[in-house]
């Protein structure tokens, strides 16, 4: 099966903290947009390193090609970036699922850290 029809990549395995993506969802982008692409230390976006949240009708669903990303939801109110000790560490082969317009926060926690982004929505949403 096509990991782009398929909310459950067979490759990588979900992270310590992950949600669950609802059976009728389908990837609508992925980030960067090419399969063999990733975001490196040096060249994921300023933006996926301060607090964010994805669209309120889309999963966002970071998955760790190689290396570490620290990976943290934050509340409603939490602005500022978490102590060391609040991160969930995702190893190489793991995937972080977010529901919709939950906050939080990424970091790489290691100079080899390669990763990328897949978008999720409900099929009736398109």
């Amino acid at each position: 099966m096509s990991s782009a029809t398929t909310p459950v990549s067979e490759s990588f395995r979900p992270a310590r903290g992950s949600h669950e993506l609802p059976q009728d969802v389908y990837s609508y982008k992925r980030l960067p947009a090419e399969e063999d692409k990733f975001f490196t230390p040096t060249t994921i976006p300023k933006g996926l390193l301060g607090r964010h949240k994805t669209a309120p009708t889309a999963w966002g669903q970071p998955h760790v090609a190689r290396g570490k990303l620290g990976f943290k939801f934050l509340s409603e109110t939490e602005t500022s970036s978490p102590e060391e000790d609040e991160w969930i560490v995702m190893n190489q082969g793991e995937y972080m699922v977010i529901p919709p317009a939950v906050p939080h926060i990424v970091k790489p926690m290691s100079e080899d850290m390669q990763m990328f982004v897949r978008f999720w929505k409900k099929k009736e949403e398109k």
